[in-house]
């Protein structure tokens, strides 16, 4: 999940990081 996950915040960086919560739910 490790690689999914830099790939999606490489596609949309500002999305992860409007989303803070979402990003420390998934990591």
């Amino acid at each position: 999940q490790v690689n999914a996950w830099l790939i999606a915040r490489g596609r949309q960086p500002v999305r992860w990081e409007a989303a803070p919560a979402a990003r420390n739910a998934l990591f």
